[in-house]
């Protein structure tokens, strides 16, 4: 009996001190992977991000970055915050993915002076921050007075694609940015498989007055709704995007699929 006893807290003991042996080791290596990630920080976050501010157009010294900047480093997301709200934002390969800069202009009541951004500046964006395969540019309006760069690639469907591409917004009175977003939410793998008028005679047909035409047809990517939807739902939180037909007819927009029709939601005036 004795014997049984002493095997059984002889057991007890053993299993306690691989059960703290292995503890102590998870801890070690928690530790170890804390400290890689805090170095794999530091080598993006003094070098590196200087340099991308100055090349974004904001030439800040090690000084000021040490002083506003580096204190504001959030470990593992490697983002950058300044006292002024200005931010960058990298992922995990340490590549720009956002930079907004909008709390640090300076801004007055001169003209606009419109020999800005020079197209020096932009080569130099799309040499340093833009994928090669983005050969694209289309050029839009931000506001009034800043001027956005929508960089994107080719697709099947011929069309500019909002939801894949990379927007940066210059500034109208110097060479710099002010905003730089990457946006990969949906791909256009393939070209649409109705025609406008197949989408129009369905857009038609829907609202149910043959009467009335067609204003303006375009082929985009949208994010469906329930527009059209008697009985609405919670608003959803994460985007369903479709390569679709916006058909505007008087006062309504109808979202047309463009792969198999079906209608997607839609918008009015």
């Amino acid at each position: 009996m004795k014997l049984k006893k002493f095997i059984n807290i002889f057991i007890c003991v053993t299993f306690a001190l691989i059960l703290f042996s292995c503890t102590a080791n998870q801890s070690k290596n928690i530790k170890a992977n804390e400290s890689k990630t805090s170095n794999d920080n530091e080598k993006i976050s003094d070098e590196k991000i200087i340099n991308v501010f100055k090349t974004l157009g904001y030439d800040i010294s090690k000084e000021e970055f040490d002083k506003n900047y580096k204190k504001n480093i959030k470990s593992g997301k490697l983002e950058v915050l300044g006292d002024k709200v200005s931010s960058l934002l990298f992922d995990n390969k340490g590549e720009l993915i956002h930079a907004d800069f909008l709390d640090l202009l300076e801004f007055s009541d001169n003209e606009i002076d419109k020999k800005y951004p020079s197209e020096a500046f932009v080569e130099s964006i799309k040499e340093n921050f833009i994928d090669k395969n983005y050969t694209k540019v289309l050029k839009s309006d931000f506001t009034k007075d800043y001027i956005a760069y929508s960089f994107y690639e080719e697709n099947p469907a011929g069309v500019f694609n909002p939801y894949n591409q990379i927007r940066v917004v210059f500034d109208n009175v110097k060479d710099r940015v002010i905003l730089y977003n990457k946006f990969s939410d949906y791909k256009i793998e393939k070209e649409a498989k109705i025609s406008e008028d197949e989408a129009s005679k369905i857009a038609l047909d829907f609202l149910d007055n043959k009467a009335r035409k067609v204003d303006k047809i375009t082929l985009t990517v949208v994010d469906s709704n329930d527009f059209f939807d008697e009985n609405k739902q919670k608003e959803k939180e994460s985007k369903d995007l479709h390569l679709a037909y916006i058909v505007e007819i008087s006062d309504d927009m109808v979202y047309v699929d463009a792969y198999d029709g079906k209608i997607i939601g839609g918008d009015s005036y």
